[in-house]
Parts: structure tokens; C-alpha cells; sequence
């Protein structure tokens, strides 16, 4: 069996321009996301107005203030979501110049002491005290504005984080003035108490939703379905299950084995003699950010052969049971060119085309792969070796326009969203380093280069899938000069921010 994967419904973010993506990057990072899917980067070796030069935290060296264009009027910290576990700075500012979308910030314990909360260099120690974080929205082109940068889950790391020290970073790496924020806490309501139903100020207990006019805590519910497909297709079987549960406490979801006529089956699935007539899918992470799931499970081949119907059924963590559904291995609807489409892959596209931008909540319709590419190479962020050190900073989100080669990543590692950057390499390159082991990757990479804009990975020079931590490191020898695309693979379902350096040698 295949690893079953999870998406959360994410919101639709504004289109990134040129300063990069939103969201906190790094293995603290956080959400965010541009709405069409794919990424815009910067080049990252421009010095600040000080000339002062990226530090190795992602950030300038030095915390003094470099550009009077740049203004932070005020910050806020709170923790929120549904656990009250992940962090959110909100950052009032202005930027004369427009190209501000990310932070240079610290975090702070109690008596003021720099915690140190940052990894990296993905090898799974914290090893900073200070770094760069891009905003959940980006801001640039906006002469003022308030954004917030979002760490999920982190307080679970570092738990003793009581205050945040916080500059605005440009485009150029100009840092604003220093604004320090202390943590404003979350509250917890119990059954009928009020609450904030974006779980910002307050949340509900464990097992209790947020709903109602005004809202209140309320008992919890149970998770139900609103979609549920057994495909078979092209790249084997796929089971897809989606619903709502409004309590944001998935805890599974069990699938039994059904013969034709709708009666239970039992299968070796390890060919070990043991027979089977279900499994359980861990489904916590599908609800973590959303009442909407997203759960998708890839059987091995054959699967649909031996199990032609399956039954599911959704439970939380408490106990409370949906409706089964049952539903019958059979090929998924299909889309022509203009007409709208499933970002889940409850329909497929044909001749060509993709759904894009392949971003629940977005208006979703086949359109031309090709074209797409092209777009897409078309918008990218040029990089040249002609420059000493080039930093680009993008996000991976919605549909799939290109495919790793064969043999880099996982087998069911594919339709994953993915990142581009251009790079024209000027002259002839006896050793050409490509990295996605920068503080603002979030996510597990692998990353390729491709001549050109070409339309598939299996033209690529070389693929790397994971050297440190989940982080990507790809050398290329003899490299000619020329144009290229370097693609930064999403090796999860939903991506997210990354940072990419190349190094001439």
C-alpha cells in the first residue's frame, strides 16, 4: 500500500510579485499562497542601502535601521489556531517603494533572551536566534499595509517564545525600525461559552465547534463526507475522500473491502497468508487548519482488481461517527478544454490539459498545459551566473506542470506542485550547485533543471530528492552555457515556501 496523503483546503491568496512568497518559510514556516498556483522569487544578492549583505540567518547582518523608506508602525504576537499552538505576528507598516513582503525577526523568552529557534540548515537542530520570514500575503507593491506571518505548530517546539523583536525586509534586504511585540494568549471557552470563530482571540475546547450568531462553543459533531471516489486510472488505483468536520478533530478514516455485489471481502494484501478485510488511514493532519478534509490514498496496483468496492467511514478523535459511503472502482469523470474542473482529481482533464490553478476555491478549468508552461516560464524570475551568489525565493502551490524524472523521487511522489525560477548560465560551467537548504524551505523538495522551458523532466541534467533533512542539494558538472529552468519539486501534496541558491564554481 501507497502512503496515504493529505490537503488541506487552503484560502486563495493575492498574486505574489517580485519580492517573493508569502508565509514564514524555513521548518517553522507557514502558510500562505500565491493564487495562481505557482511561485515568484527574488534575486537575493542585491545588498541593503547600507550595503550590508544577507546574513547566514536569511536576514542582514546587524539590526540597526538601513532604509528610510521603510516604517513599522506597529506588531502584534498571538498565538491561534485550533490547538492555540502556532503563532502569528501582524505587522502594520509602510514602504515608500513598495517592494516589502517579508520580516527579520527573533524570538524572545521572559527576560528578554534570544531564543534560539530557527534550523537552518535542515538538519533538524535549531541553530539561530534570528532569520527571515515572508509574509502569509504578499505586500509588495503596496505603500502601506498589515500583514502577518504565521509559524505553525511551533510553540510545540519552543515553547517558552513570550515576545518577538521584529524589523520589515525589502526587496533589497533594507531593514525598517525594530518594533518588540509581547504574546498575546489565546483563550480556551467551554460548551456555550463565546469564541472567535477564525480562532484568532479565543477557541473552543477539545471536541467542541465554534458556530452560531453569535458564535458560541457547541457539542461536537460528526464528520461527514461530501465526496468519496474509487478511481482507476493511468497511474493505478486512487481512493479520494473529502468532507467537513467543523470540530477540526479527524482522527481516521476506515475503508472496508466490498466484493461486486456489496458484501464484505477479505484479501491477502502481503501475499504473507494473513487475510484482511480493512484498513484505518490516520487522518488527524486533514483537519488540522480547515473544517473542510482532504484525505487521498494510492493502493498498490492490482488493488481494484481484488477490492472493486469499498465502504468508508469517517471518525474523530471523540468518538463521533459519520455516514458510511460506498463507492465502486470506476474511471473519473472526464473535462474538455474551457470547462470546470475538480483541484482534488474528482475529474480529469483531457487532451493536454490540466485544471488550473488547481486551487480549491479558485474558479478551476482545463486549460492547456502547454500554454500553462509557457506562462509560467514566461513570468519566472531570471537568474544569471554572471553575478556572484543568486538567492531566489518562491512557493509551490496548485496544479502540476511538470513531472521529476524517473527514478529521483518516490513512485507515488507525483502530481505535486512545483516552483520554477529561470536561470541563464553565461558561460560554460565546470560545476554548477543547486540548493533548496536555505531557512526559507518549509517543505520536503527535490529540484531538477531542464533546458530551456522544456515540457517534461525527463530532459533534465540531474535530480536530487533529499541530502540534508528533506532539503535538496543537486550538483551539475560541465554545464554549458545557455538557458535553463530550475524546478523545485513539492514531494508533499501541498508544497509551500523554498528558497534556492546557485553557486558557480
Amino acid at each position: 500500500m501507497r502512503r496515504a496523503v493529505w490537503l488541506v483546503a487552503p484560502s486563495v491568496m493575492a498574486l505574489i510579485a517580485a519580492c517573493g512568497s508569502p508565509g514564514a518559510g524555513g521548518s517553522d514556516a507557514g502558510p500562505g499562497g500565491g493564487s495562481d498556483g505557482g511561485t515568484t522569487a527574488t534575486d537575493g544578492s542585491t545588498p541593503g542601502t547600507d550595503g550590508s549583505t544577507p546574513g547566514s540567518d536569511g536576514g542582514t547582518d546587524g539590526g540597526k535601521p538601513t532604509s528610510a523608506n521603510l516604517k513599522l508602525t506597529a506588531a502584534t504576537l498571538a498565538n491561534v489556531g485550533r490547538k492555540g499552538i502556532d503563532l502569528q505576528i501582524s505587522l502594520t507598516g509602510t514602504d515608500a517603494k513598495g517592494r516589502t513582503s517579508s520580516a527579520h525577526l527573533s524570538f524572545l523568552d521572559a527576560s528578554d533572551n534570544e531564543i534560539t529557534a530557527f534550523d537552518t540548515n535542515w538538519d533538524g537542530v535549531a541553530d539561530a536566534t534570528a532569520r527571515r520570514a515572508f509574509f502569509d500575503t504578499s505586500a509588495s507593491g503596496k505603500t502601506s499595509f498589515t500583514s502577518t506571518i504565521t509559524f505553525p505548530g511551533i510553540l510545540t517546539r519552543v515553547a517558552n517564545i513570550e515576545k518577538v523583536k521584529v524589523s520589515l525586509q525589502d526587496a533589497t534586504n533594507a531593514l525598517s525600525n525594530e518594533v518588540v511585540a509581547t504574546l498575546s494568549r489565546q483563550t480556551q471557552g467551554e460548551e456555550n461559552d463565546p469564541c472567535d470563530t477564525k480562532m484568532i482571540t479565543s477557541r473552543c475546547a477539545p471536541g467542541l465547534s465554534c458556530a452560531g450568531s453569535p458564535a458560541t462553543c457547541q457539542a461536537g459533531v460528526a464528520p461527514q463526507f461530501n465526496g468519496v471516489a474509487y478511481y482507476n486510472g493511468p497511474r493505478g488505483p486512487v481512493m479520494l475522500f473529502r468532507g467537513n468536520e467543523p470540530d477540526q478533530d479527524m482522527g481516521n478514516i476506515d475503508v472496508e473491502f466490498l466484493n461486486g455485489a456489496g458484501n464484505p471481502l477479505a484479501i491477502d494484501l502481503n501475499n504473507d497468508g494473513n487475510m484482511t478485510s480493512a484498513f484505518s488511514i490516520d487522518a488527524k493532519a486533514s483537519s488540522a487548519a480547515s473544517a473542510t478534509f482532504f484525505l487521498q490514498n494510492d493502493p498498490a496496483a492490482g488493488f481494484e482488481t481484488l477490492v472493486p468496492k469499498i465502504r468508508a467511514t469517517p471518525r474523530d478523535l471523540f468518538g463521533h461517527t459519520g455516514n458510511a459511503v460506498i463507492a465502486a472502482v470506476t474511471t473519473a469523470p472526464v473535462k474538455g478544454a474551457g470547462q470546470a474542473c475538480d483541484p482534488y482529481g474528482f475529474d480529469a482533464c483531457t487532451g493536454g490539459n490540466l485544471c488550473a490553478p488547481g486551487i480549491p476555491g479558485a474558479t478551476n478549468t482545463c486549460t492547456s498545459g502547454a500554454s500553462l508552461r509557457t506562462t509560467a516560464c514566461t513570468a519566472s524570475v531570471k537568474l544569471d551566473t554572471s553575478k556572484t551568489t543568486l538567492t531566489a525565493y518562491g512557493r509551490t502551490q496548485g496544479v502540476s506542470l511538470w513531472e521529476p524524472p524517473s527514478g529521483c523521487v518516490t513512485g507515488d511522489a507525483t502530481g505535486r506542485p512545483e516552483g520554477i525560477i529561470s536561470l541563464h548560465v553565461a558561460a560554460a560551467t565546470a560545476k554548477l550547485t543547486l540548493t533548496t537548504a536555505l531557512p526559507e524551505t518549509e517543505f520536503d523538495t527535490a529540484i531538477y533543471l531542464v533546458p530551456g522551458c522544456a515540457a517534461s523532466g525527463a530532459s533534465a541534467l540531474g535530480c536530487n530528492d533529499d541530502v540534508q533533512g528533506f532539503s535538496s542539494t543537486l550538483v551539475l558538472n560541465n554545464v554549458p552555457a545557455g538557458d535553463y529552468t530550475i524546478v523545485v519539486e513539492a514531494v508533499s501534496r501541498t508544497g509551500g515556501i523554498f528558497g534556492v541558491n546557485v553557486k558557480v564554481d
